[in-house]
């Protein structure tokens, strides 16, 4: 039920703005629309209903859209808005969940500027990360509390379900030399420090998966109508 209704939100308007490349520059709206309802079931504090805006659900696929090599002109897919959708649902979900002991302030802060340094490795740079945003008319408030939802999802996974953000040397060489990774060419020295935040994105996006598919039953999506 949930793929028909994430399918039903790409197909009847999301990708009304999916094939816009960033080329045509824009003015951020002064009102942004919702364009998602979902609601999760699976606790009190989190059965209330949740929105996503469009700005906000177009640039995070466009982000999806640059991890996998897409160039910045060109359009993102309903495959990338379907992943854009889950990963948002899915951090939300993990940010408010209660972590013991609780993180402190710095503590988010610092794993909030590693998941910036981490999708800045995958859509090819800061550069990149800051024409991505401004192309969909997201402000810099706006793209650091996407980076602190990262944080705090990634904080409860890292704490609470496995360690997954500090590979040992080891698991790093291993990785390399087997060339799972896109730096295989390169000696390790050079690239250890590529190798490492691809090899914490991989395990991050794995555990969000895993953990988005045990939930996925008591969660709602919804498309709100609107126009682009």
């Amino acid at each position: 039920m949930l793929r028909a209704k994430i399918a039903f939100v790409v197909f009847a308007g999301v990708l009304a703005f999916a094939g816009r490349g960033v080329a045509e520059e824009r003015t951020p709206p002064a009102i942004d629309r919702t364009v998602v309802r979902w609601a999760a079931r699976s606790s009190k504090s989190n059965d209330r209903p949740r929105f996503i805006a469009a700005r906000e659900l177009a640039f995070e696929a466009r982000v999806e859209a640059l991890s996998e090599g897409r160039k910045l002109t060109q359009p993102f897919s309903d495959q990338h808005v379907r992943a854009a959708i889950q990963r948002h649902i899915t951090e939300e979900i993990l940010a408010e969940l209660p972590v013991d002991p609780p993180p402190a302030p710095k503590d988010i802060g610092r794993y909030a500027e590693d998941a910036r340094v981490v999708i800045e490795q995958q859509v090819g740079g800061r550069a990149a990360l800051n024409l991505a945003a401004n192309a969909e008319g997201v402000n810099a408030e706006e793209l650091n509390a996407l980076l602190r939802r990262r944080a705090r999802a990634s904080y409860y996974l890292d704490k609470m379900v496995a360690p997954m953000l500090q590979p040992s040397d080891a698991d790093l060489r291993e990785v390399h030399r087997r060339g799972d990774t896109p730096f295989t060419t390169s000696p390790f020295a050079q690239v250890e420090d590529k190798v490492r935040n691809w090899y914490v994105s991989v395990r991050l996006r794995t555990a969000l998966d895993s953990y988005y598919r045990g939930v996925r039953s008591k969660v709602s999506v919804a498309l709100i109508a609107w126009r682009r």
